[in-house]
Order: structure tokens, then sequence, then C-alpha cells
């Protein structure tokens, strides 16, 4: 109830007002601003990095010059860029959980237990996950 009290006394300070009046000037805004295409440093840095403010980049990825090469398919085949990179018969670390909605859990980490760590072939990691 305490805080409340503060939120809602907060809300008629003249904080609030000050930064509503100068909402242009501080870039605040309730829409997140999309940019479509290569966005340049100094926009950036002016729009979203400056002013702490969130900022989408649909599709910017897409332009990327490995887009389609690094997908997770390419010319029919799963990760077959990184299969080339890292090897079919390397072994690599893979968290395994047999059945993943008996133990859901929300926290970051609760994929990555120590107890579901195996190791195996990455051509038996892309033949399993694919």
């Amino acid at each position: 109830m305490q805080n409340i009290t503060k939120i809602l006394k907060g809300l008629n300070s003249d904080t609030f007002n000050y930064l509503y009046e100068r909402k242009d000037a501080l870039k605040i805004s309730p829409l997140i601003n999309n940019y479509q295409d290569q966005i340049d440093t100094n926009l950036f840095m002016d729009d979203c990095l400056r002013v702490n403010k969130p900022c989408k980049f649909s599709g910017i990825a897409k332009k990327w010059v490995d887009f389609e090469r690094l997908r997770y398919t390419h010319e029919g085949k799963p990760y077959s860029v990184l299969e080339e990179a890292i090897g079919p018969n390397r072994m690599v670390d893979v968290y395994v959980d047999l059945n993943p909605d008996a133990n859901f859990d929300s926290t970051p980490t609760s994929s990555f237990k120590e107890s579901m760590l195996s190791k195996m072939k990455y051509q038996e990691f892309l033949d399993k996950s694919g």
C-alpha cells in the first residue's frame, strides 16, 4: 500500500510534468522505433543508445552477406556450413532433456543443468536435432 501511495504522489510531481513537456527533445515516446533498412551509427546512437530506448530492426539480418549460407538449412542440409567448420566427428557438449515439458522451469539456466550434460559427435547431434 505504501508503494502505491509513493507512485501516485510521483505521478503528480513536477518531474513527470517536466518530462512530458520535453518529451520530443528527450525522445520519449510509447512507440518503439522500427528500422526496416540499414541504420547508420549516428542515428542508432541518437535514437536508441544515448536515450536508452529499445529499437526494433526488422529484416536487417537478412541483408547480412552470409545470411543464406548460415541458415538452418542450406542447400537442403541442416547446418551444413557449421558441419564443415566443426567437422562431423568432433565431440560437442549437448544438454539433453528427454522430457522437457515435465521439467519446465522458467529460470534462464534451467536448460543447462549439469545432470543433462552429454557428449556426442556433432553429426549425431545434427541427426537428433533435425
